[in-house]
């Protein structure tokens, strides 16, 4: 499974923001925040580990649409898609070295 199509399954549970935000643009969040992914040669630890990684992850991908579009275009939907989005990735990296 892809990850553009992991997130869009994990994002089923929120069905009308999913719906909203569409799945060409949720697969251009995955292919950015994929692209800025801090990952490489970490190793999995624990519980604050995860967490860790998920705030610096989202924190990268935020800056990089807040300079691209500015500020203003970044709405309330793109921010929770990108928390979303990087939640899912980090839960399908974490299974994948654990």
């Amino acid at each position: 499974m892809t990850d553009s199509d992991f997130v869009w399954a994990e994002l089923a549970r929120h069905p009308i923001r999913r719906a909203m935000l569409g799945r060409e643009r949720c697969d251009e969040i995955v292919a950015t925040a994929a692209g800025m992914s801090p990952t490489a040669g970490r190793r999995p630890r624990g519980k604050a580990d995860r967490e860790l990684l998920q705030r610096t992850w989202e924190g990268r991908v935020r800056d990089e649409y807040a300079q691209r579009a500015g500020f203003a275009f970044v709405t309330m939907l793109i921010m929770w898609a990108i928390g979303a989005v990087v939640q899912a990735l980090v839960k399908k990296w974490w299974e994948e070295h654990t």
